[in-house]
């Protein structure tokens, strides 16, 4: 909750990145993998900022799709 909530990543001993992530996670875990849902909360937590929204790939993904993407991968959900 206060990575979502408040942003506290670096009271939660996390750099930006691991807090992300770490928040991806269990976004996919409430929503049952649903990719789509967890971007869109993610945007709307308190860890959003402006460049989670600039492309980042070569195929135009942004930081969050591929941050999402990423972490759903290494938890082994199903591409949806």
């Amino acid at each position: 909750m206060a990575l979502y909530d408040e942003g506290a990543w670096s009271e939660q001993g996390l750099g930006r990145s691991e807090a992300d992530a770490s928040l991806i996670a269990a976004l996919l875990h409430f929503t049952g993998g649903d990719r789509t849902r967890t971007l869109r909360l993610f945007r709307a937590s308190a860890l959003y900022r402006a460049k989670t929204d600039r492309k980042a790939s070569s195929d135009s993904r942004t930081y969050a799709e591929l941050s999402v993407d990423n972490v759903a991968k290494f938890l082994g959900y199903a591409h949806r």
